[in-house]
């Protein structure tokens, strides 16, 4: 079957499951279109030698707005936008080389300690997320919670990421005059905010869609974890999307991975 004929298929399929009010009315376009992306995906990205599962939900897909279409960037995007970065920079330098390279979530990336690296066995464990609360009546602020799925990961770190988070644990250690292992890594005592993370993302995006016009470099933050995805999937497969990315059903690792 080709596109034309899923469309068509799916287009006489009713809703089977979920709310009772919705049972037995026609499919939404944009779950048609879920399941499309999902199928073509499959067919490109799709190993013979892997087993998939496809218990997927297609409601959970949302509609997004045009600015942060969910997209992703190629791999030479993804180095061009960490040249817009200056050395000097190290903080931004090492925070968003960490995402392009392990395509972990925003908070999970702000939520890493010191101790979270372990520079001998160039390794960097995933165990801490920043969870947003509200303290009485006053401003919004972040705490430590589970990480999504609340199973510790490891993930493995080149030398290019050990060398940058080597030197912003060496500052932290050079302004509190010892080794601070709880310290938040890109941050201090005190982790940075998520709105840190977007701001410095967009600006240097801005920068890179200037110095390197004939790219499209329209992506949200978020948009990172559909890059590494593609960029796995093309290499390795979809199960080792899911693995990298954590996805409890490889149906989601399907909606990340794109055709550049």
């Amino acid at each position: 079957m080709d596109i034309t004929d899923w469309r068509t298929w799916l287009c006489n399929q009713k809703v089977r499951t979920g709310k009772k009010e919705n049972i037995g009315k026609p499919l939404k376009d944009k779950t048609i279109n879920c399941i499309i992306t999902i199928l073509s995906n499959l067919i490109k990205y799709g190993h013979q030698h892997e087993s998939l599962n496809l218990g997927f939900e297609a409601y959970r897909v949302k509609e997004n707005d045009e600015k942060y279409v969910a997209k992703s960037w190629s791999d030479e995007q993804s180095k061009l936008f960490l040249k817009c970065i200056d050395d000097n920079e190290a903080f931004d330098k090492a925070l968003f080389s960490i995402y392009f390279l392990t395509g972990i979530r925003l908070n999970e990336g702000l939520g890493l300690h010191c101790s979270s690296v372990d520079f001998v066995k160039k390794t960097l464990t995933i165990k801490n997320n920043l969870a947003r609360i509200k303290k009485g009546n006053g401003p919004r602020s972040f705490t430590e919670g589970p990480i999504k799925g609340k199973d510790v990961t490891i993930l493995p770190l080149a030398d290019y990421e050990l060398n940058l988070l080597k030197k912003l644990i060496s500052n932290l250690e050079k302004v509190h005059g010892y080794n601070p292992e709880e310290f938040f890594i890109f941050g201090d005592i005190e982790p940075k905010s998520p709105n840190y993370a977007r701001r410095h993302f967009d600006k240097y995006r801005d920068i890179a869609q200037k110095r390197y016009p004939e790219y499209d470099f329209s992506l949200n933050l978020h948009g990172i974890r559909h890059s590494v995805a593609t960029s796995i999937g093309k290499l390795h497969g979809l199960l080792d999307v899911q693995q990298q990315l954590r996805h409890k059903d490889p149906a989601t690792s399907l909606i990340y991975t794109h055709r550049n």
